[in-house]
């Protein structure tokens, strides 16, 4: 998982669109979110996280940078 990755997700791509290439990536289709550098399998792993930040921002009313660090945090601890 690159941080900076799902950084540019969140700040170019809509919710929409990222959904969207979620789908794409499960259809085994070409995504139209294109990260450099990354697989398919690192790419759908930051639409992933770009996703479930959107959404509990949404839910929790919340801005996205402090549901970025919510995110990394749950990373940490699943880790550790």
């Amino acid at each position: 998982m690159k941080l900076a990755s799902i950084k540019i997700i969140l700040e170019k791509y809509s919710a929409i669109e990222i959904a969207t290439s979620i789908a794409q990536l499960d259809e085994g289709e070409n995504s139209v979110i294109q990260i450099e550098g990354d697989d398919e399998g690192d790419l759908m792993t930051h639409l992933l996280a770009a996703e479930w930040i959107i959404n509990e921002a949404e839910k929790n009313r919340t801005e996205i940078k402090v549901e970025l660090r919510n995110y990394t945090a749950r990373v940490r601890k699943s880790i550790n």
